[in-house]
């Protein structure tokens, strides 16, 4: 029996609640009415944590609210749409797996796949589908000729009372005497949006075919709503959409949606179209209601963590259990790898990501850290040594903001948490040149972009323009290499297919990711340890050199023309803030991207006018009265206002200087051990440790008087390297040499 929705009445509830917010659904029906509740989340990429302000108010639903928005709703269900096993330390560190046991503990009832649940490979994908104790399904995901999920479902069948196809796509909850439909569809994009080497023979059929078969199975099975669950998104440059899938697949009466990261609550002809947004920052609702005739009618609406946190307690059990889980990580995350003077951004700002659509200072510094670490690699190589280095990092992958201060294991691993690898290959620059095209393929419209590709370029050693009017493929109309004092060496022809090049990348993007196809069949040069790794050692070196804390600029090595002309200057607003409260009619120190300090006073309300900002993005620091606060702002990201939260100042801790008898880089061969001489301060107490104890062991074997005689071994695979350090009584790192294994 096909599904018949009153369509104009559901018209007048989306209406209605997009106008007035939440819709109480249960008090306008009529009371023969049966309502069902679906409860839905996509793209949490790992946040299961319930945070608060400092008022108490919700402002990121974790998994122990919604353990409680479940138990208290009557005749309700839980349903993800994908992308949730990846994205912060807990999950990478457990490869999804205590991602799955919070989603377990909250109550869920089913989900599909994200391209991020691959970023740990096949297996894990696997693993994490049989661990949920709910059915995850994925009707379009084949593998090697057969459905991906095919029996992962089953032994949740048991005593259930709940229909599962064994091959992993559908499932049906019965729930008030209704038979609800879920189906679920991963984007066909997951084959370039994780790893290409991750899915090992995974392939993903079309989403409107596949979609039309599920449809069919469960009106055979006598469903009395269809739901798709689906992570596909809105994203002009996604083929297909899911707006597009509506339109042409009759039957589904509502879609669960990720993957673009949009907030929505919409239909599409017949079809009532939800996204929650991304890092659960809404809770979608749907409520289904059934007149005694069986007729459908659906209301939907994005709730705000302000309003859950209003109805619905945390669960103290499902706290504890992340409690528990936080805990047993916290030695590993918290331990210190440098200072920062200003914040490095990343991630995503007012529904948009700023690493996808222009240059920012971390993006620029983990694109730094990459030549860094591959300058590494290659060492010793001369037939590489004397070739110019460049080095890509896609936007997609800066995940978030780190603050200014202490910078710890657990920041570097939530801003790169893909586990990614070092890779280095040789590339001329017709291939750099359509790399970059692929870049900056984003939508454009009237001098902006309408889209925000995670393909989007930071880029170390070399600065590039594109013309964002011209047509896809013909925008990037110069590259120039750069010296490592940032200055302009030689500008790339882009019919060169003969100059050799070295590009630093990580080993998503030059596998194929994202697009860059035409980087996966170049010739690899060398292959090193993961970027999070690489980037908090750079961080190390960077914080060493700077006495204990640096500063990170914005470089200016993207620029955005329009039809040949350099975009207008702009101005922002920055409201200044002092805890909960304006700052007003306050002198306050500004400066631009690290400039010229100079005097400003705040309005009644705490805010600042900066004129005359070059087209792009730019970090404003504000100080007063020993606190510090920043923004960050991009006419690109229309981010044209900001606000600056001040905080007391939180200065590095001085170093302490230990003499080492060798600051030179020790080459061991596996296994073997070098014995390093410190001399530590009379007076302090130190403690040494390895920035990768996979590679390096290491062990105190003498003590002479203030001298400490530390001995390394070699444990790790040839050509990693890692740093050894002395930290004294708590202050900050010191550098004692490089050691590496032959």
């Amino acid at each position: 029996m096909s599904v018949k929705q009153s369509s104009r009445f559901v018209s007048l509830m989306l209406i209605l609640t997009l106008v007035f917010g939440t819709f109480c659904g249960t008090a306008a029906f009529a009371a023969s009415s049966t309502t069902v509740t679906i409860y839905h989340t996509n793209d949490i990429h790992g946040k299961v944590n319930s945070t608060y302000a400092e008022d108490g108010t919700l402002t990121q639903i974790g998994m122990d609210v919604l353990k409680n928005v479940k138990a208290n709703t009557p005749n309700s269900l839980l349903i993800d749409a994908g992308d949730a096993t990846q994205g912060v330390a807990l999950a990478t560190y457990s490869q999804g797996a205590d991602i799955i046991k919070l989603m377990n503990a909250a109550g869920y009832d089913g989900m599909t796949l994200g391209n991020h649940e691959f970023d740990y490979g096949r297996d894990a994908a696997l693993s994490n589908a049989k661990l949920a104790g709910f059915p995850v399904v994925a009707a379009n995901a084949m593998d090697n000729g057969q459905t991906l999920l095919k029996g992962v479902n089953s032994a949740k069948t048991k005593g259930s009372g709940d229909l599962y196809d064994e091959n992993g796509g559908w499932f049906i909850k019965t729930v008030a005497g209704k038979k609800i439909g879920f189906f679920g569809i991963s984007t066909t994009e997951t084959a370039y949006k994780t790893n290409p080497n991750n899915l090992k023979g995974v392939t993903f059929a079309d989403e409107i075919a596949t979609a039309k078969a599920q449809v069919s199975a469960l009106q055979a099975q006598k469903a009395d709503a269809i739901i798709g669950i689906m992570h596909v998104g809105i994203d002009g440059a996604s083929k297909p959409t899911s707006h597009e899938i509506a339109q042409q697949v009759a039957g589904i009466d509502a879609i669960i949606d990720g993957h673009s990261h949009s907030t929505e609550s919409t239909k599409v002809g017949n079809t009532v179209i939800q996204q929650t947004g991304t890092g659960a920052a809404n809770l979608g609702k749907m409520v289904l209601s059934f007149d005694s005739s069986g007729n459908l009618t659906i209301t939907a609406s994005n709730l705000t963590p302000a309003e859950v946190g209003k109805q619905f307690q945390a669960d103290a059990t499902v706290t504890a259990l992340y409690d528990r889980m936080a805990e047993a990580l916290a030695p590993t995350l918290e331990q210190e790898v440098g200072f920062t003077d200003t914040s490095l951004y990343g991630g995503t700002y007012h529904g948009m990501n700023i690493c996808r659509v222009g240059e920012t200072n971390l993006g620029s510094l983990i694109a730094d850290a990459m030549i860094y670490g591959g300058k590494e690699l290659i060492a010793g190589q001369t037939q590489y040594e004397n070739l110019p280095m460049v080095s890509l990092e896609n936007g997609g992958g800066v995940r978030t903001t780190i603050p200014a201060g202490k910078i710890t294991v657990g920041d570097v691993i939530n801003v790169l948490p893909f586990g990614n690898s070092l890779s280095v290959k040789e590339v001329t620059p017709d291939k750099l040149y359509a790399a970059l095209e692929n870049g900056v393929k984003n939508e454009a419209k009237d001098g902006a972009f309408t889209s925000a590709e995670g393909s989007f370029p930071q880029v170390g050693g070399m600065r590039f323009t594109f013309d964002i009017a011209k047509p896809v493929g013909s925008r990037v109309t110069e590259i120039v290499l750069l010296d490592s004092n940032g200055k302009d060496t030689q500008k790339l022809n882009r019919n060169d297919t003969t100059t050799k090049l070295l590009l630093v990348s990580n080993d998503f993007e030059v596998a194929g990711g994202d697009g860059y196809t035409m980087l996966a069949g170049l010739p690899y040069v060398a292959e090193g340890s993961a970027l999070d790794l690489v980037t908090a050692d750079y961080i190390r070196q960077l914080t060493e050199q700077g006495g204990g804390s640096f500063t990170y600029a914005l470089q200016k090595r993207i620029r955005m023309v329009n039809n040949g002309q350099i975009p207008a200057n702009y101005e922002t607003t920055i409201q200044v803030m002092d805890g909960s409260s304006p700052l007003g009619n306050a002198t306050i120190s500004v400066q631009v991207d690290g400039g010229k300090s100079v005097q400003a006073k705040t309005n009644s309300v705490g805010k600042i006018l900066v004129k005359n900002l070059s087209s792009g993005g730019h970090n404003i620091s504000v100080t007063y009265n020993g606190k510090y606060g920043d923004a960050f702002v991009s006419d690109v990201a229309q981010l044209t206002e900001g606000q600056a939260n001040l905080a007391a100042v939180n200065s590095p801790a001085k170093q302490i200087k230990a003499v080492s008898d060798t600051t030179a880089p020790v080459s061991l061969p596996k296994n073997a051990a070098y014995t390093l001489k410190v001399t530590v301060p009379q007076g302090t107490t130190p403690h040494f440790s390895v920035g990768n104890g996979e590679v390096l062991g290491a062990t105190i074997v003498r003590r002479s008087g203030n001298d400490y005689y530390y001995q390394i071994h070699a444990v790790g695979n040839p050509g990693e390297k890692t740093g050894v350090y002395c930290t004294f009584d708590g202050q900050a790192a010191q550098l004692l040499c490089y050691a590496s294994v032959a």
